[in-house]
């Protein structure tokens, strides 16, 4: 596998890391209580931290592997997950216009990966 593709592998796992810390962050934001022991015991805000430190981990490993400028598009990849996610998990509606906006950004990340893997 070359460096490329090592990237692309690193930042597909970050943005799912970094997706399912934003699914465990509202589901700890509906807790959610300014009182500090309510905090400390809200799981679901500690796993998300934890997921995007992964995640965090994950994206300077991909860093390492490929080109800023063919790497940080690719994050977009974050926002398909959470959407598909937050519509199976957290059963939010999904409008038609989600799912275009879904398909342009997938199109685009194919087209910033075929354009600069040579």
């Amino acid at each position: 596998m070359n460096k490329k593709h090592t990237a692309l592998v690193l930042i597909i796992i970050c943005t799912f890391l970094t997706a399912f810390g934003q699914i465990a962050w509202k589901v700890g934001a509906s807790k959610l209580t300014l009182d500090f022991w309510s905090l400390v015991q809200n799981f679901a805000l500690w796993i998300g931290f934890v997921l995007y430190g992964l995640g965090a981990i994950f994206l300077i490993f991909a860093l390492k592997n490929g080109n800023l400028s063919f790497v940080h598009p690719l994050l977009s990849l974050g926002y398909v997950w959470a959407g598909l996610m937050a519509f199976f998990y957290l059963r939010e509606s999904f409008p038609m216009l989600k799912l275009v906006s879904i398909a342009i950004i997938i199109a685009g990340t194919f087209l910033i990966f075929r354009g600069d893997v040579k």
